[in-house]
């Protein structure tokens, strides 16, 4: 089903079992939150100002990395979807909540740029892929993910964005 995004200027099919964390939690305005409690995996929706990068995917990923504090970072590829929109796929270690053991998440980033508004729209999805026994997910979820079925959801998902008001961007 079809989830309004930024009062129905956006709108993207979330995947099944993902909730909305606005109804728990206050969100930045420039972001749209979903989260799976059984998979531990999130879904971003976030409106940027237009990166001047010659590889803005990877730029934004290196931010993501360094914000998380991740302790370490790796690109596993980069496609072009079309003309504005790119994807790619990488992973992460990532301490949850500034824990001590660290999980291996898969990170899944779509990049839909808005040239005529100097505008991004970031789609990413973060997938757990180990879970370290210190962590605190570890007693609530075992990962299974399948890394290529991972990358084929994303991607379907990522299709369905439709940008439908574009005084969004200002």
């Amino acid at each position: 089903m079809s989830q309004p995004l930024f009062g129905g200027a956006l709108s993207i099919t979330v995947p099944d079992g993902f909730v909305d964390i606005s109804q728990v939690r206050q969100l930045p305005d420039h972001q749209e939150v979903f989260a799976s409690s059984t998979t531990d995996q999130s879904l971003i929706v976030e409106i940027l100002e237009a990166v001047d990068e010659d590889n803005p995917l990877e730029y934004h990923f290196a931010q993501l990395a360094e914000t998380n504090d991740s302790r370490e970072s790796k690109v596993w590829r980069v496609a072009r979807l079309s003309a504005t929109t790119s994807v790619l796929c990488g992973e992460q270690l990532v301490a949850k909540f500034n824990e001590r053991g660290a999980n291996r998440v898969a990170v899944l980033l779509a990049l839909v740029r808005v040239p005529e508004h100097s505008a991004d729209v970031l789609v990413s999805l973060n997938a757990p892929l180990s879970i370290s026994a210190e962590s605190s997910s570890s007693a609530a979820l075992s990962p299974d993910t399948d890394v290529e079925q991972l990358q084929a959801q994303f991607v379907a998902t990522v299709q369905t964005l439709k940008i439908n008001d574009y005084t969004l961007f200002g």
